[in-house]
C-alpha cells in the first residue's frame, strides 16, 4: 500500500514538473519572438511568419501567444 501512494504521488509530482517545464519553454519561445518582432519592426509582419518563426502553426502560435502573455 506505500508504494503505491508513493507510486502516485511521484507520478503527480512528475507531471507538475512536466508542466512546469512546458511553461518555461514556451514563455522562453514567445520572449525570443517578441525580441525578434522589435529587430524587424521595419518590415511587413504577418502572423504566419511570426508563427513559422516560433516554428507553430498560427492557430498554435495565437492560443500560446495569450496564454504567455
Amino acid at each position: 500500500m506505500y508504494i503505491e501512494q508513493h507510486s502516485r504521488y511521484q507520478n503527480k509530482a512528475n507531471n507538475i514538473q512536466l508542466r512546469y517545464d512546458d511553461k518555461q519553454f514556451h514563455t522562453t519561445v514567445i520572449k525570443d519572438v517578441l525580441l525578434w518582432i522589435e529587430h524587424n519592426l521595419d518590415q511587413s509582419l504577418l502572423l504566419d511568419d511570426v508563427a513559422n518563426k516560433a516554428g507553430y502553426t498560427k492557430w498554435y502560435f495565437q492560443r500560446l501567444f495569450k496564454k504567455v502573455t
